[in-house]
């Protein structure tokens, strides 16, 4: 529902109340719930994603230019060894998600949906927003809470993942393109802990060197040696 409420808030940039209305609505809750739960999406979008007063680098979700909500994402997979790439987050230190052993070898496609793609002064950011409750106070969600939170939900290879489409999709469109350039990282922002007097807080942020993502893309493709 608080996806709905983002992607509604991104493609209106308006009055989205009577879309936060039907959202909630359709998922059976009462109409008291919309003052808090837009009160609750104004406030990410409100809070500056860095904890910098840097005009060049700081900004908010409301800033951003060109925003994609719900971007899709199909990319071919094709013998990809889940062994060498687990040894390739290890090697970039996100740790290694395929220690078990199974499924040695995938083909096929990888389909999904970034919750946003936009633009900041030339450089392409990806946004994921995560309702997870981490505590009944702000100060709740630190930084080594978030860490915690971003290990257990498996999210740093969703976003490397996400990454990756977007070092493709990119490098497809853009004849300049260059991933040090045009790719300004990922936020993953947990709204129930971000306020706009609190800049950079409750939002994890990364930014993989290029040397990963390229060894991430040839994985996928197959091309790896």
């Amino acid at each position: 529902c608080l996806h709905e409420l983002f992607e509604a808030s991104v493609k209106q940039q308006g009055d989205w109340r009577s879309a936060a209305e039907a959202a909630l609505a359709k998922r059976g809750f009462g109409g008291h719930w919309a003052a808090n739960a837009c009160a609750l999406v104004e406030d990410a979008r409100q809070t500056p994603l860095q904890p910098t007063a840097d005009s060049d680098t700081a900004f908010r979700v409301v800033d951003l230019h060109r925003p994609l909500a719900e971007m899709e994402f199909h990319t071919p997979v094709r013998q990809l060894d889940r062994a060498r790439l687990g040894e390739c987050l290890a090697r970039h230190g996100y740790g290694d998600p395929f220690a078990d052993g199974a499924v040695a070898q995938v083909d096929g496609f990888l389909h999904g949906y970034i919750d946003v793609v936009a633009e900041h002064r030339g450089s392409w950011h990806v946004l994921d927003y995560k309702s997870n409750w981490l505590g009944d106070r702000v100060d709740a969600y630190t930084p080594a809470a978030l860490a915690t939170a971003m290990r257990r939900g498996g999210y740093h290879l969703q976003y490397l993942i996400y990454l990756t489409a977007l070092h493709r999709y990119l490098r497809w469109r853009l004849d300049d393109y260059d991933y040090d350039r045009h790719v300004g990282g990922v936020c993953y922002l947990f709204v129930r802990g971000m306020r706009p007097e609190r800049p950079g807080h409750s939002v994890f942020r990364d930014r993989p060197p290029r040397e990963c993502i390229d060894a991430i893309d040839r994985l996928l493709d197959g091309t790896a040696s």
